[in-house]
């Protein structure tokens, strides 16, 4: 399905600049796709957004690895930051009370909070990759791993 077919399954306030971000974004990481998602609130709601799905490069101790994602781009975008959650396979867990990223996945980042219509989404996976090579979130899952125990539930 083309972008513009997707974009207007979606209410979205600025969808040239969605467009544009979403597009920039493709070509700069080229691991990701476009689709349509749903976000589950905490309270329960849901919402159909655009987002982009798939990985990001890391260079971590000189090897590179594959961070697998998914970004939530909202109907009020870019005046709205997009949500950012990392997506572990089934061999990988979140590291346990990483600076950037909770046990769910979401990605926190400075950007996220200070976030205006000036940044992009190309912008937040250039600060994701630098932050996450130097700490990254996402290590292998480690033999009779029980989350639980491991996060302290």
């Amino acid at each position: 399905m083309s972008l513009d077919n997707l974009l207007g399954q979606v209410e979205l306030r600025d969808k040239a600049r969605v467009k544009k971000d979403i597009n920039d974004t493709i070509n700069l990481v080229g691991g990701v796709l476009p689709k349509i998602g749903t976000l589950i609130q905490n309270d329960g709601t849901e919402h159909r957004q655009i987002t982009l799905s798939g990985t990001f490069q890391i260079i971590f101790r000189g090897q590179t690895y594959n961070i697998p994602l998914e970004i939530f781009v909202p109907s009020f975008y870019p005046h709205h930051p997009p949500k950012v959650y990392l997506r572990p396979t089934s061999n990988m867990i979140v590291g346990k009370n990483h600076r950037h990223a909770g046990s769910d996945g979401m990605v926190y980042l400075p950007i996220l909070n200070s976030w205006s219509e000036s940044k992009s989404i190309v912008e937040l996976l250039r600060i994701m990759t630098e932050v996450f090579s130097e700490c990254p979130p996402l290590y292998t899952k480690p033999p009779n791993y029980d989350p639980a125990t491991y996060y302290g539930s």
